[in-house]
C-alpha cells in the first residue's frame, strides 16, 4: 500500500537465511575477478583507453631509462678497458645518477677513481655498493686497498678476510698477498703464515707470496722453510722475467712474418704451466693464422 514494495513472507526469510549462511562461512558473494570486471565495465571506453595509453607510456619510459643506464655502464667499461679513466668516470657517474641503487655502477665508479689515485672518493663508492650488495667481493677487496692506503690496517684486514671468504677458495685479485703482508706489518706472524700458505696453493705462480712467506718463517726462526720459500720466489721471478722477454720476441717475429724464428719460443712455452703466458702466446699465434699451434697451447 501507498506504493511501497510488498515482499512475500515465504520468500524473504529464506533469502536472508541463505545470505547469512554465506557470510557466516566467509564465502565471498563475488570473486575478485568478478569485482574487477564489474569495476572495468563501470568506466566509459574513452577512460579505459586513456588509462591504457598512460600505462603503456610509463612502461616505455621505464624501459628507456633502463637502457640508458645500461648504455652508460657499458660505455664506461669500454673506456676503463682502455685505461681512459676520466671518461669512464663520467659514464659511470651518469649511470649512478640514473639508478642510484645499482651496486655494479657504484663499484665500477669507485674502481675508476681508485685507478686515478683518488682513494677517498673510491672508498665512498665501494661502501655504497656494499650497502646495496654486501657480498660484492671485488668491492670488498678494493675497499681493503683504500684502508691500506689510509693506514687503517685493522679495517684492511677485515675487508681482505671477507673478500677471501666470498671468493670461496678462488682468488679474485691478490687478496692473499695483501692480507698476508698486512698481518706481517701488524706482527701477527701465525696469521700471516696461515694466509700466505693458503695463497701459495691457489696462486702458485705469485712469487710475492713466497717472498712474504719466507720473511714470516725467518721471523719465527724457521730458517730451512724460509730458504725453500725464498728460493721458490726467486725461481718464479726469474721465469717471469724470461717469459716476458720471449713473449715480446714472439710478437715481433710473428708481426714480421718470420714464423720459423717464433717456433722455438713456442716450443719453450710448451714446458710452462703458467696459464696466463700460454693464453697470451696462443692468442698471438691464432691472430696470425697459426691455429693448430694456438689450440695445442
Amino acid at each position: 500500500a501507498g506504493g511501497s514494495k510488498v515482499y512475500s513472507n515465504k520468500v524473504r526469510p529464506k533469502r536472508l537465511t541463505c545470505r547469512r549462511g554465506l557470510l557466516h562461512r566467509n564465502v565471498p558473494l563475488f570473486s575478485k575477478e568478478d569485482a574487477f570486471q564489474a569495476g572495468v565495465r563501470g568506466y566509459p571506453p574513452i577512460i579505459l583507453l586513456v588509462f591504457l595509453l598512460i600505462s603503456q607510456a610509463s612502461l616505455c619510459q621505464a624501459a628507456q631509462h633502463s637502457r640508458n643506464t645500461d648504455a652508460h655502464l657499458l660505455r664506461g667499461l669500454a673506456f676503463q678497458d682502455k685505461d681512459r679513466y676520466e671518461e669512464a668516470i663520467k659514464e659511470f657517474s651518469q649511470s649512478v645518477a640514473a639508478n642510484p641503487k645499482a651496486p655494479e655502477a657504484l663499484y665500477q665508479l669507485g674502481l675508476a677513481q681508485w685507478k686515478l689515485g683518488r682513494p677517498t672518493e673510491a672508498s665512498a663508492n665501494f661502501v655504497r655498493a656494499l650497502q646495496l650488495e654486501p657480498d660484492h667481493a671485488l668491492a670488498r677487496y678494493y675497499l681493503g686497498r683504500t684502508f691500506l692506503q689510509a693506514e687503517n690496517l685493522p679495517k684492511a684486514v677485515e675487508s681482505f678476510e671477507r673478500a677471501i671468504q666470498l671468493g670461496n677458495g678462488k682468488p679474485l685479485v691478490d687478496e692473499y698477498f695483501q692480507l698476508g703482508k698486512t698481518y706481517l706489518t701488524l706482527k701477527k706472524i701465525p696469521d700471516a703464515i696461515r694466509i700466505l700458505e693458503a695463497g701459495t696453493k691457489v696462486q702458485p705462480r705469485d712469487d710475492r707470496l713466497y717472498a712474504q712467506l719466507g720473511r714470516a718463517y725467518l721471523s719465527l726462526g724457521r730458517r730451512p722453510e724460509a730458504e725453500v720459500a725464498l728460493a721458490k720466489s726467486n725461481e718464479l721471478r726469474d721465469y717471469q722475467r724470461e717469459a716476458t722477454g720471449r713473449l715480446l720476441q714472439a710478437s715481433e717475429f710473428l708481426k714480421a712474418g718470420d714464423v720459423q724464428k717464433a717456433l722455438p719460443i713456442y716450443q719453450w712455452f710448451l714446458n710452462s704451466d703458467d696459464i696466463d703466458d700460454l693464453v697470451s702466446l696462443g692468442i698471438q699465434f691464432g691472430q696470425h693464422g697459426l691455429h693448430e699451434q694456438a689450440t695445442q697451447l
